[in-house]
């Protein structure tokens, strides 16, 4: 058989490559291996890949963190005909489970998958739903026969055996290894049995974890290892010396770690990637991030939450997700706990780095989170409230971190979600929670905090005559929102942050929908965010989203003293606009 391959490295195979010289030389000279050097949006070299003589291609290519537009859905659309043309009879391509496919079952588990592939990386995420639904939309038995595999996260294991299914079916584990990969593209080619299909394919668990009954996740460059198990298991055997019951533990003879000197902590240097990343993170995180939610829970976060990552690790990689983000948004000396602990701007690669991290991550942490809150219990419900609450956090801040700041609604609505997600974890696990050291993190706002003031303040009385012009139809939504609204600022600002799960999925649907007045309403949201100055992340979204709001309001004339004042609050000046 002759093969068009592109983005791989038996039978005789023509590549498209986009840099031969990263190929291996054993490879580039092999007497069956053709190299064609070009990329989907170069017109010769996809006349030269079509025209090679192969009769099966094949695609591994996957778009890279950081895409903008979609290259490779445009390169599918201008080379499949060709292939037609040229008589090629099987294609078979790479895609993700954000395609979905008719056949699914959209889980939680993907459904929180998808959400963060478009918060950490939309370009992506636009990309392989534009692939997917592009190829599904090739006739089914025509003249090439298609399928489109779709895989989860990637590892460099060993071959193992492969499970193709469809999302939801229960055997749709998260991890698979490249070499089973390509063993199952082979094999498919010649079977033929997902002819016209989009098959999800995931590797078996690791024989620890099927011989314990675990949901093995694959996961690699974990924090902490343990040796005797394997380096690609997400749930090794806790260690005895974490087994002991901790409410027995004792204060007894504690003593606390020392200050480092003040020379020492007065700049942050920039650390490599690897274990000493990891090093810095867990120091950051100890001194600096855990005091991210209130003054009165980082010593939980410090202590109380790290003893819990050492038996759940999706919560270890949930706080070093925040962590890196904490750095990457150059707001680590912003917290008064260590007013000194600050640093240099960094450099926009090196916040690249500290954000593709945070991406790693997260992207780890989520499907063996997904899985725990399926089986919510006394012994988990504290590390899922902590993870769900930091990976809120990671929400509301990641879209507003670095240069690339995606799409406008996606970054206003994200938060939506994930705050969805805290009170989920409340609601099944309110009463071991409440036993708990976050009993007090967990106490909501009563109906009448959030009543109507006797007396709203100038700032909301203005916004609610404003909102008197807009079509009836919308208007009770936004009067609601602004009653909420003004019960923030005239009772407690913290009240900003659970305002965005009480105000409504319908006020989320008008921002959805770019509805002016209900995008000014969240400009003022922003304002009190900024506000929380004991929360870095809140602070920084808050500036962030009313800047990115003006600029998209500025157009309302009639508006420009609210847009002023939202501005000066949050200490934006025109000039920053321009």
């Amino acid at each position: 058989m002759h093969f068009l391959v592109l983005g791989a490295t038996g039978h005789r195979l023509s590549l498209l490559v986009r840099t031969p010289s990263n190929l291996p030389q054993k490879l580039v000279q092999h007497t069956d291996v053709e190299i064609i050097e070009g990329t989907l949006d170069e017109e010769t070299a996809l006349g030269t890949a079509a025209s090679c003589g192969a009769s099966i291609f094949v695609s591994f290519a996957g778009p890279p963190i950081g895409t903008k537009g979609t290259p490779l859905t445009l390169g599918y659309k201008a080379l499949v005909p060709s292939l037609v043309d040229q008589h090629f009879n099987r294609i078979i391509i790479l895609c993700t489970p954000s395609y979905h496919d008719p056949s699914d079952t959209i889980t939680f588990k993907w459904r929180l998958g998808a959400w963060f592939m478009r918060l950490f990386s939309d370009g992506q995420y636009r990309e392989m739903v534009g692939i997917g639904e592009y190829i599904a939309s090739l006739p089914v038995g025509g003249s090439v026969q298609w399928t489109l595999f779709r895989v989860g996260g990637l590892t460099n294991g060993e071959e193992a055996p492969v499970k193709a299914t469809f999302l939801g079916s229960g055997d749709d584990g998260t991890w698979i290894s490249r070499a089973s990969v390509a063993t199952w593209a082979l094999d498919e080619i010649t079977r033929e049995q997902w002819l016209g299909k989009a098959p999800y394919i995931s590797g078996p668990p690791c024989g620890h974890c099927a011989a314990r009954k675990a949901d093995c996740q694959y996961s690699t460059g974990r924090l902490f290892r343990y040796s005797e198990w394997s380096e690609q298991c997400q749930n090794p055997p806790i260690s005895s010396t974490y087994q002991k019951d901790q409410s027995t533990r004792s204060n007894e003879g504690r003593t606390d770690i020392p200050w480092v000197s003040e020379a020492s902590r007065s700049t942050l240097p920039i650390v490599p990637a690897g274990r000493m990343r990891e090093l810095q993170l867990m120091h950051v995180w100890s001194f600096k991030t855990c005091h991210s939610f209130s003054c009165n829970l980082g010593d939980v976060f410090r202590s109380f939450v790290v003893e819990q990552a050492f038996h759940h690790p999706f919560l270890m990689d949930s706080l070093l997700a925040l962590t890196s983000l904490h750095i990457a948004s150059g707001t680590i000396g912003s917290n008064n706990n260590d007013a000194n602990d600050s640093h240099a701007p960094l450099s926009s690669a090196t916040v690249s780095e500290y954000i593709n991290d945070a991406l790693r991550y997260q992207n780890s942490a989520v499907p063996a989170f997904c899985t725990a809150l399926e089986n919510i219990s006394a012994s988990n419900c504290h590390a899922l409230f902590a993870c769900s609450v930091i990976t809120m956090a990671c929400a509301v801040v990641a879209p507003f971190v670095g240069s690339s700041r995606g799409n406008m609604v996606e970054n206003l609505t994200s938060p939506f979600h994930f705050v969805k997600g805290i009170h989920s974890v409340i609601d099944k696990s309110r009463l071991w929670l409440a036993k708990g050291p976050f009993r007090f993190a967990i106490l909501a706002h009563s109906d009448d905090e959030w009543e109507s003031p006797l007396q709203e303040t100038e700032v909301i009385h203005k916004l609610r005559k404003l909102c008197s012009h807009v079509n009836p139809a919308i208007r009770n939504i936004l009067s609601r929102a602004i009653t909420l609204l003004g019960s923030c600022f005239v009772k407690d600002e913290t009240m900003a942050i659970p305002w965005i799960m009480v105000v409504g999925l319908d006020f989320v649907d008008l921002i959805q929908q770019e509805e002016p007045m209900a995008l000014l309403v969240y400009m003022y949201w922003g304002v009190l965010l900024s506000g929380l100055k004991d929360i870095w992340w809140a602070t920084l979204s808050g500036r962030r989203i009313v800047g990115d709001l003006a600029r998209e309001l500025a157009r309302m004339n009639e508006w420009t003293e609210a847009i002023q004042w939202s501005m000066e609050q949050v200490g934006i000046t025109k000039e920053e606009l321009a």
